[in-house]
């Protein structure tokens, strides 16, 4: 069954009947996760948000109200004219509320924290099918915990975020061939070195290197975010066999890797996620063991494919969460700047999902136990990379997060609607 409710009245009058009758269900907002059963469910019922779409404004243009069925594209392009922006996804097809929820990676991070910081009010049903507001002064501890908390504690049916101001950026992306691709990690190595490209707020990078499983060749490409001049973003000029950097509405940006986006509709594909300090040692660290391993084990796997993304987020990231009141997430400045890595595998029959499951951990784990004997590992696992089976809750706050979560979970969904009746997704466990 798919319900598409066309308003959050809707949403709380179907609680109550799933709740009787127990029957399964999972929420689907726009869509984010590669988690089967994060937003889908055999045996039960499908509450599909996608009626829930409208975006408004306030009068002052500081506040921004967004449903769960959008895009973040679709939110920037309604926005631009107002000439304000949002602290919302990269990607172009990322959904609203799989990205607040899970914290929300932003290119405004270093100036503004996680996208889940910039939610000034959660409209949430909640298990009893009630529809509440949750803010700093309102249910202040499920606001808290909400912010990188996932699908614990309700549905949300409306975020509102602050806006900032926003001109043109100097953005786009470098292209790179296998002939080129050791400048791209050598530009990415000073980029995340101290001093580098990472310690400044204003200024954000998403390299994503691809690996031929059957030749072992090597391509990248890097999107470069820059809110000033971009003259940060020369070095990666270097190497690059095209470029599409300029100046221009951050809208037009995200845009540009809207078709590639869309493209990863295909029969089966992962993230896995796990984290390090940010170096130079460390991006060349993750380059080498990665590589080798692909095509030493996937070269005979049916359409795979294979690319990580080394995620810069810095030290005044974490200040600006903190500044920002905080959130369960809780990553702590003094730990300084951290690369968060996605490694992404895509492939093309579902009988070869547990072998590139089992490769993706495999290769996580040396990853991890190289960083340990260097000092590099982090222990942090961003919610809306993980794969099934990794558990991000556990370290929040250095292990602090968690049971508070769960005195929190309790408190506002004492009956266990959506740990019990909702198994997708991610969860706190008893």
């Amino acid at each position: 069954c798919v319900f598409t409710p066309r308003n959050s009245k809707d949403v709380a009058a179907a609680i109550p009947i799933l709740k009787q009758s127990k029957t399964q269900f999972a929420v689907r907002g726009h869509g984010h996760m590669t988690v089967k059963g994060a937003a889908s469910i055999n045996d039960g019922v499908l509450i599909a948000l996608t009626k829930l779409n409208s975006l408004s404004i306030s009068s002052d243009l500081k506040v921004a109200s967004l449903t769960p069925g959008r895009s973040w594209l679709e939110v920037y392009n309604w926005i631009q004219p107002y000439n304000r922006v949002i602290v919302g996804g990269r990607y172009a097809p990322v959904g609203v509320s799989g990205l607040l929820l899970g914290g929300g990676i932003s290119y405004f991070g270093g100036q503004y924290g996680w996208a889940a910081n910039n939610v000034i009010n959660y409209e949430l049903v909640n298990g009893n099918g009630k529809i509440v507001n949750v803010n700093a002064s309102s249910n202040s501890d499920l606001f808290w915990a909400l912010k990188g908390g996932g699908s614990n504690f309700g549905i949300v049916t409306r975020f509102d975020v602050q806006t900032h101001s926003g001109g043109k950026v100097s953005a786009g992306t470098f292209e790179y061939g296998t002939s080129t691709v050791e400048d791209a990690l050598v530009a990415t190595e000073s980029w995340v070195s101290p001093g580098g490209g990472i310690d400044n707020g204003k200024l954000a990078l998403s390299p994503i290197y691809y690996v031929d499983p059957v030749s072992g060749n090597r391509t990248a490409i890097v999107l470069g975010f820059d809110a000033e001049n971009g003259r940060s973003l020369r070095n990666f000029s270097e190497g690059a066999v095209a470029s599409t950097v300029k100046e221009r509405a951050f809208a037009d940006f995200v845009a540009e890797g809207a078709a590639s986006g869309q493209a990863l509709n295909i029969v089966s594909n992962a993230f896995h996620c796990t984290s390090f300090k940010a170096s130079a040692e460390t991006v060349r660290l993750i380059n080498t063991t990665v590589v080798p391993e692909v095509q030493k084990s996937l070269a005979k796997v049916p359409g795979a494919q294979i690319a990580f993304n080394m995620q810069p987020l810095s030290k005044g990231w974490f200040e600006a969460a903190k500044k920002a009141g905080g959130d369960a997430i809780d990553l702590d400045p003094a730990d300084g700047s951290i690369i968060v890595l996605n490694l992404y595998t895509r492939w093309s029959k579902a009988a070869d999902d547990d072998k590139v499951a089992r490769w993706a951990k495999n290769v996580l784990q040396e990853l991890q136990d190289k960083a340990k004997a260097v000092g590099l590992y982090y222990p942090f696992i961003y919610l809306n990379d993980a794969a099934a089976g990794e558990e991000p809750f556990p370290l929040y706050g250095k292990g602090k997060s968690l049971q508070k979560m769960k005195q929190i979970r309790k408190k506002y969904d004492p009956d266990g609607v959506f740990q019990d009746l909702m198994p997708g997704g991610f969860k706190l466990g008893k």
